[in-house]
């Protein structure tokens, strides 16, 4: 496992995968599984991603899918089904980005700059 969190599957969301947790996050590649609703962040060894939703939740309102099966507690899910447009991915890489501040999780800063950038470049 990575010491940072990893974006597991992603699939046609916009601005770009290194975005959503900062320049240098780890992308191990795509599944074959690919998803067009939702990505996967796997988080560093020891750090329960339930725990993670929870904070997220309580402290910024914000609700994050669970992981399932044999990823339960080890990711957490960003759903993008339907109508997700800049603003709405801005704010789910802040919220993201408080909530591992808050939880005291490991992370290279700056994701949602590289969005607003990646963003600018359209």
């Amino acid at each position: 496992m990575a010491d940072k969190p990893v974006i597991l599957v992603t699939r046609n969301v916009p601005p770009n995968m290194e975005a959503r947790l900062g320049p240098g996050a780890a992308l191990p590649g795509r599944s074959p599984a690919y998803s067009g609703s939702l990505t996967a962040v796997l988080m560093p060894e020891g750090v329960d991603a339930d725990a993670f939703r929870a904070v997220v939740l309580e402290r910024f309102d914000m609700s994050l899918g669970n992981g399932l099966g044999k990823v339960a507690g080890q990711v957490f899910r960003i759903g993008h089904l339907g109508d997700m447009n800049d603003l709405m991915l801005v704010g789910t890489l802040g919220g993201i980005e408080m909530g591992l501040q808050a939880a005291g999780i490991p992370f290279t800063p700056g994701g949602v700059t590289a969005a607003l950038a990646f963003m600018a470049e359209d």
